[in-house]
């Protein structure tokens, strides 16, 4: 067991009231940031401090409030960071420098498309609520012959489950239907409640089945497209995308109801006629009116989305090596669209790639494979359910070829991982064996921490940090629980690799009450200390001045308040700061200073068989205890302070670090049987 490091103070957060999220940009293993996701902007760290541009720090304005932040997404390729968040176009950060960032909304050419049927412009009024022959009318052009056999579908309002197939078209506002599931009224149904659904009905010709990016034309046998307000008609086709013999266009120009001019962005098989009702007119996937991804991560050099309001269910991947290209077609590079296959549609949480694509959705996990050793391609999509505990809409962790995630009641993470014994994915409890942890906690954010130490890293609800130490091969799973100072609570935690490249620098966003404010701060985990291995004081301030010195200063986040500091290894008493310095007597070369924090161990019950009876309900007296240490000073054991300094050793500098056995005598009974030990 060893006493966590101590936190070293960084900067504060920009909006002391707020709470921000701390994402890591990693774009290799010697050029790593921390960004503070903050409300409505964006703040970048490196090498342990606060990039500045002057005096001032380097801040990327966004659209994202406070509510937005630990529902964003993140897939990175090398300078470039892709956020999604299902109320916003995907965006991606871009990296020039450690002070030039820019942030852009995607452009996607051509972005993914979906089926959605017409939009109206106009409202409808059926001439009777059911029956055959009736009559609707829209108060706009909204009707081409095109749309016989197609059915008009009430979405909201009264009327909301009519359905009618139109029969006969009569002019632009006037078609003749059958009432397939009966209206309530004959009132008039707002363009807002009602639509056609499916693509016109009627032969389609490709003029050019290739190259990408060609100029062609797709030609109709029946008037069906619907052109600009110029044409009579309020919705237009303009814009909108065309998918047939396996490729994919989009439509440039209404030329005529019968012609459209188009741009090839999916090389098709054929440039032969397709039959009605083998091709499609499709709109944008991703829309205000759609919604949009809630997740991203790359696989199989795509880049993988899934989750939006109208498909929440839907994967779509990318061209490959073309991020911002979801064309679909037919050659194995294009782009991929796929819909789970569960008995519930339920959203995507997250996307992970390990050895085979896979999914978290509320109800289940999934993996996607391009069948036996293949990759994924347009035409060899297969994704199979393989467990069913449902996911949180929190970003899971990759460890080695594991992924851990946690459940939809964020109270539980979990271990999705292949098992040859049961020929499939299989998802055992990590908090198991520590389920008083979240018995009535969740988890808001988790990280991993690989140098020095496997350490998973969770904040919990209530703002304290679970760590669990993580080693897989040596079926080594331990939580504990890291608490800082009394009342103050850690709210967001990310792991970079450190400055010096050997290890891992965990980083906290901390909620905290100084000089009678709330405030909040950004600091790290410093296993790097002054004089001992490690820091020992949380929101510290370090130096090493080269000299002994009387005062340090520099202490403003930390005015008025009671610290503990370590000058040359040695503690000093307690003091208030006051003008940002503190008083350093005797003269000390390094000092931290900082706010205390005291490590508690605490042993299970221990268990002796006797008769076949139990010592769990008896008083017990300890005999003798021995604890055993590893370079370590200041210890508490059951109450009793455990000496180091020895006769031998110098007044003037502190004892050594002592490796070995420190025996422990202990008087009187006790109820509970376990041995406590503290450090401070």
């Amino acid at each position: 067991m060893t006493r966590r490091p101590g936190t070293k103070y960084v900067a504060a957060v920009k909006t002391a009231a707020r709470v921000p999220r701390l994402v890591p940009f990693e774009v290799s293993a010697s050029v790593a940031y921390m960004l503070e996701f903050g409300h409505l902007y964006i703040r970048v760290y490196r090498n342990s401090a606060q990039v500045l541009s002057g005096d001032t720090p380097v801040e990327i304005t966004t659209t994202y409030d406070e509510t937005d932040l630990f529902s964003l997404d993140f897939a990175q390729s090398a300078d470039v960071l892709y956020i999604t968040h299902p109320s916003y176009a995907p965006r991606k950060l871009e990296r020039y420098s450690d002070a030039i960032w820019k942030l852009r909304t995607v452009t996607y050419i051509p972005p993914p498309s979906r089926e959605h049927g017409h939009r109206p412009a106009g409202t409808i009024t059926p001439g009777a609520t059911s029956g055959q022959n009736v009559t609707l009318t829209s108060s706009l052009n909204d009707f081409l012959n095109a749309d016989v056999g197609r059915e008009v579908l009430i979405t909201g309002g009264t009327n909301a489950g009519a359905r009618a197939g139109i029969k006969t078209f009569t002019s632009a506002t006037v078609v003749e239907c059958n009432i397939c599931d009966a209206f309530v009224d004959v009132t008039a149904n707002a363009a807002a409640n009602w639509k056609l659904i499916a693509s016109p009905l009627t032969q389609a010709t490709l003029a050019a089945k290739s190259p990408v990016g060609l100029s062609t034309t797709v030609t109709l046998a029946a008037a069906g497209w619907k052109g600009a307000a110029a044409s009579g008609y309020q919705t237009g086709d303009c814009g909108k995308y065309v998918l047939i013999n396996g490729g994919m266009v989009e439509i440039t120009s209404v030329d005529s109801t019968t012609q459209v001019t188009v741009t090839i962005r999916g090389e098709a098989s054929s440039a032969t006629a397709s039959p009605s009702g083998a091709w499609t007119l499709e709109e944008g996937a991703w829309s205000a009116q759609n919604g949009f991804p809630a997740a991203v991560n790359p696989f199989e050099d795509r880049f993988w989305y899934g989750g939006t309001t109208a498909q929440p269910d839907t994967l779509w991947g990318t061209k490959t090596a073309d991020y911002e290209n979801l064309g679909f077609g037919v050659l194995d590079d294009d782009a991929v669209a796929f819909t789970l296959n569960a008995a519930q549609v339920n959203g995507i949480r997250w996307i992970r790639g390990s050895k085979v694509l896979a999914a978290g959705t509320a109800g289940g996990e999934f993996i996607g494979t391009g069948g036996a050793d293949n990759p994924i391609t347009p035409t060899n999509v297969l994704f199979k359910s393989e467990t069913t505990y449902g996911s949180a809409a929190v970003a899971p962790l990759r460890v080695g070829n594991v992924i851990l995630f946690l459940t939809r009641s964020k109270k539980k993470i979990r271990e999705f991982v292949f098992s040859f014994e049961v020929d499939s994915h299989v998802a055992p409890d990590l908090l198991l064996l520590a389920e008083h942890l979240t018995c009535d906690k969740t988890i808001t954010q988790l990280a991993y921490q690989q140098e020095p130490n496997s350490v998973i890293w969770a904040v919990r609800s209530d703002g304290q940090l679970l760590a669990c130490t993580y080693l897989r091969d040596q079926d080594v799973v331990a939580w504990t629980r890291q608490a800082t100072r009394a009342g103050d609570s850690y709210e967001s935690v990310a792991v970079i690799p450190h400055p010096d490249g050997d290890r891992h620098q965990v980083w906290v966003a901390v909620k905290r009450t100084l000089n009678g404010a709330t405030v909040r701060t950004i600091e790290y985990f410093d296993d790097a200390g002054q004089y001992y291995r490690t820091l020992n004081v949380d929101c510290a301030l370090t130096c090493d001045t080269g000299a002994a010195v009387s005062k340090v200063g520099g202490l403003g986040h930390l005015e008025c308040e009671s610290i503990v500091f370590v000058g040359d290894g040695a503690v000093y008493p307690a003091q208030v700061v006051v003008d940002v310095e503190i008083n350093v007597s005797p003269a000390a070369q390094k000092v931290e200073v900082g706010l205390a924090y005291t490590s508690t161990r605490k042993t299970v019950r221990p268990e002796v068989a006797f008769g076949g009876g139990t010592l769990q309900a008896m008083k017990v007296r300890w005999c003798e205890i021995k604890v055993r240490l590893l370079q370590t000073l200041g210890l508490t054991v059951q109450g009793e302070i455990i000496p180091f300094r020895k006769a031998g050793n110098l007044m003037n500098a502190p004892p050594p670090l002592f490796t070995g056995d420190k025996q422990v005598q202990v008087t009187g009974w006790e109820d509970q049987n376990q041995i406590t030990i503290t450090q401070t």
